[in-house]
């Protein structure tokens, strides 16, 4: 069961570090390239990929009065 709750954990960090990345390679393409259509592409596909996690950590977050993960 432990190894279980261990397995989890690393994929929704996974989750959340994949999110952040959509999100940055997408403000990227923006400044970068000025290509804002694939640009925001990859940052709605971001907040979609991780949008649960992010939704269960600040509700976490706000339940037990500002502690982490």
């Amino acid at each position: 069961m432990k190894k279980k709750v261990e397995y989890t954990k690393s994929v929704v960090v996974a989750s959340l570090v994949v999110s952040i990345a959509l999100v940055l390679f997408g403000i990227y393409l923006i400044v970068r390239d000025g290509d804002y259509i694939q640009g925001i592409l990859m940052m709605l596909l971001g907040l979609v990929t991780g949008s649960k996690e992010w939704i269960n950590l600040f509700k976490k977050k706000w339940k037990d009065g500002g502690s982490s993960i």
